[in-house]
Order: structure tokens, then C-alpha cells, then sequence
């Protein structure tokens, strides 16, 4: 499953950790009206995140 969050701040980082550890994300395309804090929040979270 694939899902597109919106919102890279802090509510928005919790929520795409919780659904990586789940098992049942493949990808969370992370979206962001600053597009530097969608960056960093998935050079964070690392493999099966990406910018949208």
C-alpha cells in the first residue's frame, strides 16, 4: 500500500514512523508546503519514503 501525507511537521513525522513500522506500508510519499521539511523529514525516515 502506498500513502501520500500531507504535512511534514512534528504530527505529520509521527504519523509516516507509525505507518513505516506497521508492515504495511510499502511507500509514504511525504508532501509539504515547505518542500525543504518533506526532505528532511524523509532523510530521516530513510528507505520507502519519498518527496511528493
Amino acid at each position: 500500500m502506498r500513502v501520500v501525507l500531507f504535512g511534514a511537521g512534528a504530527t505529520g513525522a509521527r504519523i509516516a514512523r507509525q505507518l513505516r513500522s506497521s508492515g504495511r506500508v510499502a511507500c509514504v510519499e511525504v508532501r509539504d508546503t515547505r518542500a525543504e521539511t518533506a526532505s528532511r523529514l524523509v532523510e530521516t525516515l530513510g528507505s520507502g519514503t519519498e518527496v511528493g
